[in-house]
């Protein structure tokens, strides 16, 4: 038994220097939030080619027990939030919640990201009045002329919706 309490003593460890770098992060994306605003900034909204080539930069070094599922949930859960420091971003999106793509969207963006779910009317009326900092269709849906299709939403199996903007992001 001495041995368990030995490597629990160890996971616990982990667990605070995990935390204490979590709380790093976290003092930086302030930061970052920060600089945004002095740079008056329009846009606090994530930039999907950044979040992309951190995960695949993750997945390359990573090696270990933790299965890359596990280890992407957890920095999706990570980037969400600090999106959500950044500022009030909402991500509206033209589906029902318990659908595929309303599953795949919370999955993708995390749980501190307040998702709105609407009508293509609504969602893309909130979308262009600036209320929402993204919108997500599916991708059999078309794409109004004046938004931006910025990426698709991919989760483990493929696309399953598009990105889209009122503002023309650098990829």
């Amino acid at each position: 038994m001495n041995d368990l309490n030995e490597l629990r003593a160890q996971i616990d460890a982990l667990d605070d220097q995990l935390h204490d770098l979590l709380m790093q992060r976290f003092q930086i994306t302030g930061q970052v939030a920060a600089a945004k605003g002095a740079q008056n900034d329009p846009s606090l909204i994530p930039r999907p080619a950044r979040e992309r080539s951190i995960v695949e930069r993750l997945i390359e070094r990573h090696d270990g027990a933790l299965p890359p599922r596990s280890l992407v949930r957890i920095w999706r859960e990570i980037m969400g939030a600090a999106c959500h420091q950044q500022g009030d971003f909402r991500i509206g999106v033209i589906a029902a919640p318990l659908s595929h793509l309303g599953q795949g969207v919370r999955e993708h963006f995390g749980t501190a990201v307040r998702l709105e779910f609407g009508d293509q009317a609504d969602i893309f009326a909130k979308l262009a009045a600036r209320d929402l900092a993204l919108a997500v269709l599916d991708m059999a849906d078309t794409v109004p002329a004046h938004f931006h299709e910025i990426s698709e939403l991919r989760i483990e199996g493929g696309a399953i919706g598009r990105l889209v903007s009122i503002h023309d992001l650098d990829q």
